[in-house]
């Protein structure tokens, strides 16, 4: 499978890989918010997103008024019921324009636009 973020509707966007290097449209998942990068857990399968839950901030970027972070993941994408879930977030105070993150071992690197990288512990 193959999946795209498609920043304009807050969606992500599933498609089937064929042979001849064909792409199939299988349906898109709602996020709700501006997602990025897309990384996937290679042993569980879940979709791991960074997010902008603001994106007029992340445009204007104003340190009083920082632009927040949020890590998204789907769990069962290809089900008829795939679970989004909010795995982090962030008003920008701890860690601004979260745009990528990436699960190993029961750890989780995120990192960012324009600013540091936040490395913790998955409960």
């Amino acid at each position: 499978y193959i999946y795209v973020s498609d920043v304009l509707d807050h969606e992500v966007d599933v498609f089937e890989r064929l042979d001849g290097e064909q792409l199939v449209y299988v349906k898109s998942v709602a996020v709700g918010r501006l997602c990025q990068n897309i990384e996937v857990d290679h042993v569980t399968g879940d979709v791991w997103l960074g997010c902008h839950p603001d994106a007029a901030k992340l445009s204007k970027f104003d340190p009083e008024e920082p632009p927040g972070s949020e890590i998204i993941k789907i769990k069962s994408i290809i089900s008829d019921q795939p679970v989004v879930t909010l795995e982090y977030g962030d008003d920008g105070h701890e860690l601004m324009g979260s745009t990528v993150a990436v699960p190993y071992e029961g750890k989780l690197l995120i990192g960012t636009l324009f600013h540091k990288a936040l490395y913790c512990s998955l409960k």
